[in-house]
């Protein structure tokens, strides 16, 4: 068996080139399946690693339909650099997809193709290696691109074969065997190539030998014959793209798919959605250079072993997310380990934001059984991710447990870094919505000064302005709103060089006041009432983009969700920003959820970070749950509760605080004071002492159907906990008043004399 990163597990390949060999590898964290490209040893990296890093980043950027989604990518132990993809079952060649099927079939296909390159394009982005095997269909008749870029930075040995050579060189211009530049008409004649092939089923040139091959496309005209039998009405357009002459060949994409549908007499469709909202979500960052050179400077320390931790502050739109995000991809160019976690404002389990980033640790080689069984009450799938049986530990509380937990993490994190020979980023995003995770941080930050360790979380300026001062070792790094100039190269990256229009410039300043995720909203809007992004620029634009501001937007976009898709994008709302398909496929037919989830991820609602769907932007599930009707919520509370207690059936506990919410706003109070009381308890346990205090007052607010006597106690062992003494006595003496069992009055007396004892108290 063979580990890439001790995370995927390769289990054959199913495709190999000139830059790499693909194999079919499982993810050992998410158990799916994914597609693993290695560059192969014939490749010659040497000091191209940076270099072949930022492509990496590159490709991790891309988002578009019709373009190979990659899920991951980094460097081996032994310095390989590998990417992992979506896997694509059943997928063929566009050329083998395009034979036998009629001449429209083949051009919609083209056009895909097309649809891909100019997304690329529009980022500055070239193929270089664009030829069949890198452009493939799914069973959906869906085209995806593949493996752009790369060439760039790779070259490759003289022990390539002939037959990998062909391949390659069967599709590349003329100009290119001369040493010139690739430009947008080099990956253009590609395309002239590919479709001629598609057309006609034959290569227009003879590559029955490498070198004729290559004199035949420098100098001697490709065989059109077919092409003009098969296709009249596309010859002089392939005559066109296959011109020797570069400057003779169409110079963009969008000229080339207008003249092709000319060409069928068909009229070009507004631009579907998904591709529109492909530029919107990879608008380039930009206006944070001085904070993210700072952060950057950190992480250099961090590499000489002094740690740090960020705390990074901003109002809610203002672009956090995107900082850390850029600097984890620059993290991971330069080798580090990433780990991520996410807060959630609902209540969850208890040390959620750290449950992902112990699930990464517990894949550390060698991993011992005691870090191991150290890690289970975050972990409980332990023995799954590494392989083996692991005995459990004696069960702690409190700050015992925190303590534990703390000097695992820390403990793997070093190993980590010891490992790679480069730091650990940990990246926590909206810390203001969790106490125990917080108070975890707080204790690892007393540390990481000394570690290869570096912890940047975000949490919102306006909701917890006073936060920084629980985190005395932290930095603070406070974001404000876009200049006029960043908000000019943001719309620039979004609509193209006339994005800078001076008038549409002085529009989005008006509108956004220079937030991020406004600016990105109200080009959204304005491009619902044209054909195509590019064509925002050219409007006349309104004096308002519409009546009752950015909220107003927002609703407009969520109104693009199916009308079949509602509901369930409202239960999701009601769930939390994190999307569960398991517990979403027990409230609707598993075919329909894996329809929504594409639905909503094309009018970017939902997105994927690691491997993970969630809503786009707290802000669009904030404005559902906002506009919900009160019996409308009610009855979404009731279904996911419903859902949640066959889901997670032999699991409760995890979802005990979930569940308590969800009765309680579906109106159920004796199922809430139930869920609540055993809520409690396990967050007692677990140390999170003010949450668990609230739980046990919600479950003695409840009906009275929990046992009074039981839920005083632990509210008094509680308070004792807090050292809030003299209430701890008052509820502890009500708990005995009402205990109706010796085991009860006992333990109540136990704890009375213990907190006399403390203050001394003996009579």
């Amino acid at each position: 068996m063979t580990l890439v990163n001790n995370r995927y597990e390769l289990q054959r390949p199913i495709g190999s080139g000139g830059m790499g060999i693909v194999f079919y590898a499982e993810d050992r964290l998410t158990h799916q399946p994914v597609a693993l490209k290695r560059v192969v040893a014939d490749t010659e990296i040497g000091g191209k690693g940076v270099a072949l890093a930022q492509e990496f980043r590159m490709l991790a950027s891309v988002r578009h339909p019709n373009i190979i989604s990659v899920l991951d990518y980094g460097f081996d132990e032994e310095g390989t650099p590998y990417l992992t993809m979506e896997l694509l079952r059943g997928s063929r060649t566009i050329v083998d997809a395009a034979q036998g099927k009629p001449l429209g079939a083949q051009v919609d296909l083209i056009l895909q193709m097309l649809e891909a390159l100019a997304y690329l394009h529009r980022r500055s982005i070239l193929h270089r290696d664009l030829k069949p095997d890198n452009v493939l269909v799914g069973p959906d008749g869906r085209v995806r691109l593949l493996d752009f870029g790369l060439a760039r930075v790779l070259t490759h040995s003289t022990r390539l074969t002939d037959e990998g050579m062909v391949g390659t060189f069967g599709y590349m211009a003329p100009e290119l065997f001369n040493d010139a530049d690739n430009t947008a008409a080099s990956d253009l004649y590609a395309v002239g190539i590919i479709a001629a092939e598609m057309i006609t089923g034959e290569h227009v040139f003879d590559r029955s030998n490498l070198a004729r091959l290559i004199t035949d496309i420098v100098f001697r005209p490709p065989d059109l014959q077919q092409v003009r039998q098969q296709a009249p009405t596309l010859l002089p357009i392939i005559e066109r793209l296959l011109d020797k002459d570069p400057a003779a060949r169409f110079q963009d994409t969008h000229t080339l798919i207008k003249a092709i549908h000319a060409a069928m007499g068909t009229t070009p469709p507004p631009e579907p959605e998904a591709v529109r909202e492909s530029y919107l979500q990879a608008s380039r960052f930009v206006g944070r250079r001085q904070e993210l050179e700072q952060l950057l400077a950190a992480l250099d320390r961090a590499e000489a072993g002094q740690g740090s931790l960020w705390l990074i502050s901003g109002e809610s739109g203002v672009g956090k997310s995107r900082l850390v995000e850029e600097l984890g991809i620059r993290a991971m160019a330069r080798g580090a380990l990433v780990l991520r976690g996410q807060a959630v404002r609902e209540a969850a389990r208890t040390y959620e934001l750290w449950r992902e980033i112990a699930r990464r640790l517990a894949l550390t080689p060698d991993i011992s059984d005691r870090d191991a069984a150290a890690l289970r009450d975050l972990v409980p799938d332990i023995e799954t991710l590494v392989g083996r049986p692991i005995r459990e530990l004696p069960t702690l509380h409190g700050e015992d447990l925190r303590l534990r937990l703390v000097a695992v993490i820390a403990h793997l994190i070093r190993r980590q870094a010891e490992r790679r020979g480069h730091p650990v980023l940990l990246l926590l995003e909206d810390i203001h919505w969790t106490q125990e995770s917080a108070d975890l941080l707080r204790a690892l930050a007393a540390q990481c000064h000394a570690m290869h360790l570096m912890i940047c979380a975000t949490y919102r300026s306006d909701e917890a302005p006073d936060l920084p001062g629980e985190f005395p070792d932290g930095r603070i790094l406070r974001l404000g709103r876009l200049e006029r100039d960043q908000i000019a190269r943001l719309s620039e990256s979004m609509l193209g060089l006339t994005g800078r229009r001076t008038d549409l410039i002085d529009f989005l300043m008006r509108e956004t006041e220079g937030n991020v995720f406004f600016v990105v909203e109200i080009v959204r809007a304005l491009a619902a009432e044209v054909d195509r992004l590019s064509d925002i620029p050219n409007m006349d634009l309104p004096q308002r983009v519409t009546a009752g501001g950015i909220e107003t937007v927002i609703r407009r976009r969520l109104e693009h969700i199916p009308a079949e898709h509602r509901t369930l994008t409202e239960q999701a709302a009601v769930c939390g920003r994190r999307i569960e398909p398991a517990l979403m496929s027990d409230l609707s037919d598993r075919d329909q959820v894996q329809r929504w989830l594409i639905a909503c991820t094309q009018i970017a609602v939902f997105d994927i970070q690691d491997g993970e769907w969630r809503f786009a932007h707290d802000k669009l599930r904030e404005t559902l749950l906002a506009d919900l009707e009160e019996p409308t919520r009610a009855e979404h509370n009731r279904r996911i509760a419903e859902a949640l207690e066959r889901v997670y059936t032999d699991t409760l506990d995890d979802v005990a605080a979930r569940l308590a919410d969800h009765w309680q706003a579906a109106g159920r109070t004796e199922k809430a004071s139930h869920y609540a009381a055993r809520a409690a308890a396990i967050m007692e346990r677990a140390g999170d002492l003010k949450a668990a205090l609230g739980m046990v007052d919600r479950a003695l607010a409840g009906d009275g159907t929990q046992p009074q006597a039981a839920l005083l106690l632990m509210k008094g062992r509680i308070l004792e906990d807090l050292s809030r003494y003299d209430e701890a006595v008052e509820t502890l003496q009500a708990a005995g008043e009402r205990a109706n069992t010796g085991a009860i009055r006992a333990e109540v007396l136990g704890y009375l004399s213990r907190i006399h004892h403390v203050h001394g108290e003996y009579d």
